[in-house]
């Protein structure tokens, strides 16, 4: 895979960083991720968030 940037703990922290205060009060809620980095010919991110 290239190096490139973002990395994907990056990524996540900035996703996380902006939905404090939308999704949750405070990212330290989050208990689990599932991340992977796939190259195509376009770029997206897809975040889904569901409750425990």
């Amino acid at each position: 895979y290239p190096t490139t940037r973002p990395d994907t703990l990056k990524l996540a922290r900035a996703v996380e960083d902006a939905l404090t205060g939308v999704i949750w009060q405070d990212d330290s809620q989050v208990v689990s991720h599932d991340m992977a980095k796939r190259w195509g010919e376009r770029f997206s991110t897809i975040i889904t968030i569901s409750e425990f």
